[in-house]
């Protein structure tokens, strides 16, 4: 379990790298999807999730190097502990693999004044 974390209306990109377990040699990517998902309740369907994104552009897929990019709006108004899953799906298996899951906690800023 990795437990990630944000404030709230803030732009945060979580990098990943997957890798063989085992050997930890890098995994290539490329053509593969990432889903990524937050809940406030783990049993939420998917169509209640907070975030959700369907990632398929990679930073370095040949070296299994890949991001999760939250943008500012995807936290407005969220403040509080969350739930967070991150799978794989390699291209053409038709199986999905968890990489990532835990706690996803948005933070609220103490200060508001413009800058």
């Amino acid at each position: 379990m990795t437990n990630l974390s944000i404030f709230e209306g803030n732009d945060k990109t979580f990098n990943v790298t997957i890798v063989e377990s085992g050997t930890g040699t890098p995994v290539d990517i490329t053509g593969d999807t990432f889903l990524f998902t937050v809940k406030n309740n783990i049993n939420d369907s998917d169509d209640n999730a907070i975030i959700s994104k369907d990632i398929t552009s990679h930073i370095v897929p040949i070296s299994g190097t890949t991001a999760i990019p939250i943008l500012r709006v995807d936290t407005l108004n969220q403040v509080g502990n969350k739930f967070y899953d991150y799978q794989w799906c390699a291209s053409g298996t038709g199986i999905r693999q968890m990489v990532l899951n835990g706690n996803f906690i948005i933070k609220q800023a103490v200060g508001d004044r413009d800058c």
